[in-house]
């Protein structure tokens, strides 16, 4: 850069400075109430043309904070989705539909049911989820068609089975009913794995 590039460059700069002060200490002296829409927009005007035509100030006008970064899935969810079936032996139908790996823990978020009895006087009388030694009781729904009975139960739900602990679901009919009459079961949730130690698990 030559003598007289760089006495242009800074007088440059000193008068992009300079109007940058008098810019600020009309913002600062003048009440806003005062300032006029052709004044504010002859300061962003300025502002916008020294900026695109490059050049250091000094100043900073606006600083935005970088967005703090916040994991709110930890531990990781690892998602499970598990069915099962099983027949009434003889009023009692039970499905084991998971059991829960070690060092993990298991939140079941939904439960579903369904039965479909053939004998029209068959009747479903409770649907019941055991985690654990935990029992939720899920509510029963009758439809009755023309030659069976379709009973279901569903229920959004939160509960916990820790490692080692299986999950079952299990519903009652009335007595009498068909042989073949079969119980279908879903549960859905996720898995998260634990920290553990000699003094156990967390």
């Amino acid at each position: 850069m030559t003598l007289r590039q760089g006495k242009r460059t800074l007088d440059i700069f000193e008068q992009r400075t300079s109007l940058l002060n008098c810019l600020t200490h009309c913002i600062y002296e003048v009440s806003m109430p005062k300032l006029t829409t052709a004044i504010l927009t002859t300061i962003t005007t300025a502002l916008v043309a020294s900026s695109a035509a490059g050049g250091y100030y000094g100043y900073s006008y606006y600083y935005e904070p970088p967005a703090r970064v916040q994991d709110v899935d930890s531990p990781p969810r690892q998602p499970v989705q598990e069915t099962g079936a099983a027949q009434f032996e003889p009023n009692r139908a039970a499905v084991v539909i998971f059991e829960v790996p070690d060092q993990k823990r298991l939140t079941i978020q939904y439960v579903s049911a369904r039965v479909s009895a053939l004998g029209l006087a068959t009747e479903i009388s409770s649907c019941n989820l055991k985690v654990g030694n935990d029992l939720f009781f899920l509510p029963v729904q009758a439809r009755t068609l023309s030659t069976s009975v379709e009973n279901t139960a569903s229920q959004p739900i939160t509960a916990y089975a820790e490692a080692g602990e299986s999950v079952e679901v299990s519903c009652f009919r009335s007595p009498g009913g068909d042989l073949s009459d079969t119980l279908f079961a879903a549960i859905s949730g996720y898995l998260i794995d634990l920290e553990c130690n000699r003094y156990g698990c967390r």
